[in-house]
């Protein structure tokens, strides 16, 4: 078998990188730069270095070449097949995403991690008091030859969407981690393999550091690429890995997350099967929830006939055993004997929120102080995040158009305590107020519901509401939509719908869902409202704004030339 990469790399000149630049031959589409790997194009790029701005035309025209927009050509076959990383760079912006990334899937590389910024400073001949530029950081966080085989060895995962259960038809997709995953990653490795060489000082051995990322940044799959590290660094591939989820439900997601990124997962079904699982000497994957844990210790405990709680016997006093703590804000006494149960292993948190005060001491003492740190503001400035906006409901139900700032790229949100036969007439009534005023601006909208079966009530009713307008649209008299004096003698409302009749299109895909926790004891009709429409996102294959922004189907026409949206004052629903 010939071996095409050397992953090591720790002999000169075992693999060769070579940066190609393309030539255009007629018409032909054709990457700026291709980065290759002992010939495999494992990197295309498309750079615009003097121009500002341009970072979204940059990524229509690399998905376009990866064969990946709708109106694109197919992939060339040597892209589809061995491109791992698509990069993209102007004067003032850098993004990365893989050859399926949506477009809202490029995102910003800003740490050079495991490298140091003085030591890219000093390659670059940057002073210090100018900050590194994105296309600088990225480039020498990412294409440093040492980084790219890191990277796309344990940190880019093809898996399928959406995942098996689901009832529909997955794609495989191909991802990468963001840069605070990859900087997490290498900061646990750092610190674990400071304390297997005996290099921690004072640093208490059970330390292994705590992750606080934002919540919903994607935990699992930091886990799953901290879990392939492990197995790929010589000194760390023989640690036995426990999961330790505090819900069944995290349990399953975290399980189900590693199992794609290939690794072996085993969950014990009892408190017995999971104390031999803690105490076998291999390598493995555990996943279970702390509740199991407890019956863990119930089982290893001697009979006694004292009054006095002696301590359980130790489960497994090996070294090389790293216990990740799921959600770890409120500690018990029983994570504390976790310590009693795996005496000898190493502790890593990861938090989506704040610790609590009351909490800082213990989280402290079990894990050591925070490792890496990316706040909901962090994902705000590097665009992964987006504004919400609150909307109040006024006292008798309707909306306070004020609170709603249109323009701004955030989702509404909505309110409701909805009951009753009440609940149609709240949605009907949201739904329109949200169509004619962020609907066009590529402004998604959430209702936030008293209860999980009101959120699932209001889906159908929302659909309702939907089919409703898209009615009223169709229904507009000819007559309104070719007349260019219009705006001189038509309603409000009429004036609202002229303005939605080129986004028809949009309208009939939008599907709403309802995000709430399954148990597994919910009516069997709640899962309809629960499942991706399709895509690798509950809100389709593309985001809103991609919709709004793409030209209508011809079949449903262009709708009036005369139109323009200038100056048009927020439709407010009667």
């Amino acid at each position: 078998m010939v071996r095409l990469v050397d992953w090591e790399g720790l002999a000169p000149g075992t693999n060769d990188f070579r940066l190609v630049a393309e030539r255009h031959v007629g018409d032909a589409a054709v990457p700026d730069v291709l980065l290759r790997v002992n010939g495999l194009p494992w990197v295309v790029i498309a750079q615009e270095p003097d121009a500002r701005g341009v970072i979204d035309y940059l990524i229509h025209r690399i998905r376009n070449l990866a064969g990946a927009s709708r109106d694109s050509a197919p992939a060339r076959p040597e892209l589809a097949r061995y491109a791992q990383l698509l990069v993209v760079m102007d004067d003032s912006d850098a993004r990365l995403g893989t050859i399926t990334s949506a477009a809202w899937e490029f995102d910003r590389w800003r740490t050079v991690a495991p490298a140091t910024e003085e030591q890219v400073r000093a390659e670059l001949g940057c002073p210090v008091e100018r900050p590194l530029r994105p296309w600088e950081a990225l480039t020498a966080g990412v294409l440093r030859p040492s980084h790219l085989l890191d990277l796309v060895r344990n940190f880019v995962q093809e898996r399928e969407w959406p995942p098996s259960g689901y009832g529909q038809q997955g794609t495989v997709v191909k991802t990468v981690a963001r840069y605070p995953q990859y900087r997490a990653v290498h900061r646990v490795i750092d610190l674990l393999v400071d304390r297997m060489d005996g290099r921690s000082g004072n640093t208490p051995a059970w330390h292994g550091g705590l992750v606080r990322h934002f919540a919903d940044s994607g935990a699992e799959r930091t886990m799953s690429f901290l879990v392939r590290r492990l197995r790929a660094h010589p000194q760390l591939a023989g640690h036995k890995i426990i999961v330790v989820a505090q819900r069944r439900e995290r349990e399953h997601r975290i399980a189900d997350d590693l199992a794609q990124g290939g690794e072996g997962v085993v969950s014990p079904l009892s408190a017995h099967r999971a104390a031999q699982a803690l105490a076998l000497d291999v390598p493995d994957v555990l996943v279970l929830t702390l509740q199991r844990l407890v019956g863990v210790r119930d089982a290893t405990e001697p009979p006694y006939t004292d009054l006095e709680d002696p301590l359980p016997a130790a489960v497994n006093t090996r070294s090389n055993i790293l216990v990740i703590l799921d959600e770890p804000h409120d500690l018990t006494v029983h994570h504390v004997r976790l310590r009693e149960i795996l005496p000898n292993a190493a502790y890593l948190g990861f938090a989506d929120a704040p610790v609590p005060r009351r909490s800082q001491a213990a989280v402290q003492h079990l894990f050591g102080t925070p490792v890496d740190v990316y706040t909901a503001r962090d994902a705000l400035a590097d665009g992964v995040l987006r504004p919400v906006l609150y909307e109040r409901a006024a006292d008798d139900g309707k909306a306070d158009i004020d609170a709603l700032h249109v323009g701004a790229p955030g989702p509404a949100v909505r309110t409701s305590d909805a009951s009753g036969d009440d609940l149609a007439a709240k949605a009907a009534r949201m739904f329109r107020h949200w169509a004619f005023t962020g609907l066009r601006h590529g402004v998604a909208a959430q209702v936030v519901a008293a209860s999980r079966a009101d959120a699932v009530r209001y889906c159908p009713a929302l659909i309702k509401a939907r089919d409703q307008l898209l009615a009223d649209i169709e229904g507009l008299d000819p007559d309104l939509l070719s007349d260019p004096d219009v705006e001189d003698y038509a309603t409000e409302e009429q004036r609202a719908l002229i303005a939605l009749w080129s986004y028809r299109h949009v309208l009939k895909r939008i599907a709403p869902r309802a995000a709430i926790t399954m148990g597994g004891t919910e009516p069997p009709e709640w899962r309809r409202w629960t499942q991706p429409v399709g895509g690798r996102a509950g809100s389709g294959p593309k985001g809103l704004a991609e919709a709004v922004a793409e030209p209508p189907p011809a079949l449903l026409g262009s709708g009036p030339a005369w139109r323009s949206d200038a100056g048009r004052p927020a439709y407010r629903p009667p």
